[in-house]
């Protein structure tokens, strides 16, 4: 049967068209190429996800996963260099250790590219952060309630571990039966690591070396701060001005204010807030939180009741008074980031498997909720990879 010239253009057509749809990327990923600024989301599950945010529009875009890990709960980025440092939640029955799996990150697709692993030396490695000023690694093991520091080298890659601090404590709450090391930071002096720890109901202090990466074990003058029994040390963040630190106590759902004295290396208790609405009598907890950049508002997730509460700072005395509490947009908000520009929140709320973003007033530190949402399965922290 004869076949004119207009059919056989038409179905030539037909079959580009075809093809192109059959190899085009998925919806988002060449958007994300780029627009927006790249963050990385982990997960309780096998896989780190990666998305975008505009700050001008405040529209987010999904990459897609972009690296396999075992539970990937928290990740933090190199300051300087395009490498990402991921915790892998391994060991969180005890019979296993955990680690930290170095990737290169391609800033114009997102993709992670494995360049190593280090061994944490104690198992639910659960929680990182790095002092750029020595290149070192510190990673809180929940489960065995260990923290270790890491060398990382000039490059971005993971040296050696180079030492391992165990605490000990107990509290009365079924989940107390031993230490977890829950969260750690180094104080703006860069002379110590604190480390939260929800078992042992205390924050330890600890001298850091930056020559050598070494974290001492404390055993020297007293420091470690003791909170009241059952208050679950999670998650703490320091004022710019380094002289208080806000901290979440997960099994009461309060937020404390303590001053930090950076002479003596010292901590001493100023306030507790709950962060609970009034009358709430459900399971008390909290999970993330973050002071803003101009060091007025600090924020913090409530998974009881799944809000975001925001407390505005005394700059004299460092007291909170909270001034808003607003729904997290989704069930068990596990973490939150803000964008480094200070105009955007992105909240993780896990049980919803969902992302939800809120615009900041930056006069009045309070949120709206935009009701952008992004799909991600079980999503547990933010990491954003710096701005464009």
């Amino acid at each position: 049967m004869a076949v004119d010239r207009r059919t056989l253009l038409c179905h030539a057509t037909l079959l580009a068209a075809t093809t192109l749809a059959a190899c085009a990327p998925r919806a988002g990923v060449e958007q994300s190429r780029n627009v927006g600024d790249l963050f990385f989301i982990g997960t309780h599950g096998t896989q780190v996800h990666a998305t975008r945010l505009d700050p001008r529009s405040g529209e987010m875009t999904t990459i897609g996963p972009v690296a396999d890990v075992p539970n990937p709960t928290w990740a933090v980025r190199h300051p300087d260099l395009p490498v990402l440092y991921v915790a892998s939640q391994l060991g969180g029955d005890g019979k296993s250790e955990g680690s930290v799996v170095a990737f290169r990150i391609d800033p114009e697709t997102g993709a992670l590219a494995r360049t190593g692993e280090a061994k944490a030396g104690g198992g639910g490695t659960t929680h990182l952060w790095f002092d750029t000023a020595s290149r070192t690694l510190l990673a809180a093991n929940y489960a065995s309630g260990s923290v270790a520091s890491i060398a990382v080298h000039a490059d971005g890659s993971l040296g050696e571990r180079v030492s391992l601090v165990q605490a000990t404590g107990t509290g009365p709450h079924r989940r107390q039966a031993s230490p977890h090391a829950h969260g750690v930071a180094v104080d703006p002096s860069g002379r110590f690591a604190l480390v939260a720890d929800l078992g042992a109901d205390r924050i330890f202090v600890y001298p850091l070396a930056r020559r050598t990466h070494a974290l001492a074990d404390g055993s020297g003058p007293a420091r470690h701060l003791a909170l009241p029994p059952g208050t679950g040390p999670r998650h703490f963040a320091f004022h710019p001005n380094g002289r208080f630190v806000y901290l979440l106590g997960e099994l009461t759902a309060e937020i404390f204010t303590l001053r930090w004295d950076a002479a003596s290396g010292t901590l001493s208790q100023v306030q507790a807030l709950s962060t609970d609405a009034p009358g709430f009598a459900g399971n008390r907890s909290v999970a993330e939180v973050a002071v803003s950049r101009d060091g007025r508002f600090v924020y913090a997730s409530n998974r009881g009741d799944s809000a975001i509460v925001v407390h505005a700072i005394d700059p004299r005395t460092g007291t909170l008074r909270q001034i808003q509490r607003i729904p997290s947009g989704g069930a068990t908000p596990w973490s939150f980031a803000i964008h480094p520009g200070g105009r955007w929140m992105i909240v993780a709320n896990e049980k919803s498997d969902r992302l939800n973003l809120f615009r900041i007033d930056p006069s009045t530190g309070t949120l709206s909720d935009t009701g952008k949402t992004l799909p991600i399965p079980k999503p547990v922290s933010v990491t954003f990879a710096g701005t464009r």
